[in-house]
């Protein structure tokens, strides 16, 4: 053989052995703990691949002086199926990924025994100040805190990950630039499943104001707090996704003053179902389909079903922002819509079926509003106002398109109109009301209030 295929020979060895992983079990001896072997396994190995195959009784980690930290890890942790870190102390979280980039955690399975009873601060799973990371495949369960906390870190993303029972939330990016989760589900969360959170400290170095988030192909169920929210980030977008059983709100957008985030601003929801929002016990404030408060800039919401709500389907206020809501369709709840002060409102494919006050109901407090094709089905069904779609204290309000339909044998929803508007013009009003007498009329015009009727009702 020449010399030349040797040399071949002995450089594809030396490749075949620098991308062989480590087995975590070659440095555990009965001298040392199963951290103790991942930590060494880790020093004798920052860039490469470690894997953690199944052991008997999984791999117990001594966490009550705190959790596992591993520094600077550039590698791949990989656990095959059935490995699983378990804590021993629900009082302290279970593994820290601090500083490092362009790490992979493969598979990684966290657990607790016994079973936290009591919520704490620290997460199962804590990555910070990272760059690049991946979480592919994780199943975090019965959290004290968060499953999956993100922090202060760069363009992490976790995949393919499931959270279950957390007592706080599921996935959160916190202060942390363009976090991504996708293909992931939380369930059984003490507080929101996902969530995009930016605070504002004076400690930049742990608090940075860092932007940017997306989440897609999302399932958030029994949430005791909120479903999917953005306190303070901006420039997020979450798109198809599923909100099912929460204490708060489904989705929610906004400033919380009360724990000191900055003003989100560009944050667009799109293609998404929300199911009995703030029907799970304990309930919370706000407990609405969709909701924003305190926002700027844009926030937009489109192609979404909200499904029983326990208050408002569509509802906010942000008196510095404006709010786009595009082809929404709200069944149930108290009012179907219900926007308070804000900049300006762009209002379009809206539909609210059989909702207990307003069917879509706008007070801006003197801002402008754009509306077209707003339906109202059956509302009003236990208020005496009877108002299907109704708009009050705003500036310039200009409406094409409105259809009330109530084929109820005694209609409640008939109502449509406006008070104490600067000025207001609804064209294409239609109704169509099943009863033996009509109850809707088509609204007077006034100078400062154009209404134009297409038909008379039936």
């Amino acid at each position: 053989m020449g010399t030349g295929n040797q040399l071949l020979i002995a450089v594809l060895a030396v490749c075949a052995g620098a991308a062989r992983a480590a087995d975590v079990r070659a440095y555990k001896s009965a001298e040392n703990t199963w951290s103790q072997a991942i930590l060494a396994a880790v020093a004798a190995n920052p860039g490469g691949s470690i894997e953690l195959p199944v052991v008997d009784g999984h791999y117990l980690i001594d966490n009550r002086q705190g959790p596992l930290v591993i520094t600077g890890f550039t590698g791949a942790l990989r656990f095959d199926p059935g490995a699983k870190l378990v804590c021993q102390f629900p009082t302290r979280g279970c593994l820290v990924l601090a500083g490092g980039a362009n790490a992979r955690l493969e598979n990684l399975r966290i657990a607790y025994l016994p079973v936290p009873v009591t919520r704490i601060n620290e997460p199962a799973f804590n990555a910070r100040n990272t760059y690049d990371l991946r979480v592919v495949g994780a199943v975090i369960e019965n959290s004290p805190a968060a499953g999956i906390l993100i922090s202060a870190s760069y363009r992490p993303l976790v995949t393919q990950s499931v959270i279950l029972s957390s007592l706080a939330d599921g996935i959160s990016f916190e202060n942390s630039e363009d976090g991504v989760v996708t293909d992931s589900t939380t369930n059984d969360t003490g507080d929101d499943g996902i969530s995009f959170i930016n605070y504002e400290r004076s400690n930049q170095i742990e608090f940075p104001d860092l932007r940017g988030g997306l989440a897609a192909n999302v399932k958030v169920r029994n949430s005791r707090a909120r479903g999917i929210a953005v306190p303070g980030q901006s420039n997020v977008v979450v798109s198809n996704f599923v909100v099912e059983n929460t204490s708060a709100s489904g989705i929610l957008v906004l400033q919380d003053t009360s724990f000191s985030t900055r003003q989100p601003v560009n944050v667009k929801f799109h293609n998404g179902l929300v199911i009995d929002a703030g029907r799970l016990a304990p309930a919370k404030a706000t407990p609405y389909g969709v909701n924003y408060s305190g926002t700027g800039g844009l926030v937009e919401f489109s192609d979404i079903t909200v499904v029983n709500p326990a208050d408002r389907g569509l509802s906010g206020m942000a008196p510095g922002g404006r709010l786009s809501a595009r082809n929404i369709y709200i069944v149930g709840g108290t009012d179907g819509v219900n926007i308070g002060r804000t900049r300006s409102v762009e209002l379009s494919g809206i539909t609210a079926e059989d909702s207990g006050g307003y069917g879509i109901f706008v007070n801006t407090g003197g801002n402008w509003v754009s509306a077209g094709n707003l339906r109202a089905v059956n509302v009003s069904r236990s208020s005496t106002l009877r108002r299907a779609v109704w708009f009050e204290n705003n500036g310039d309000v200009q409406v094409r398109g409105v259809n009330v339909i109530d084929e109820q044998n005694n209609p409640t929803g008939y109502i449509v109109g406006g008070f104490r508007n600067g000025r207001i013009v609804m064209t294409g009003i239609q109704a169509m009301i099943r009863s033996g007498t009509v109850a809707f009329t088509c609204p007077e015009s006034t100078p400062g209030a154009r209404y134009f009727c297409d038909a008379e009702p039936f």
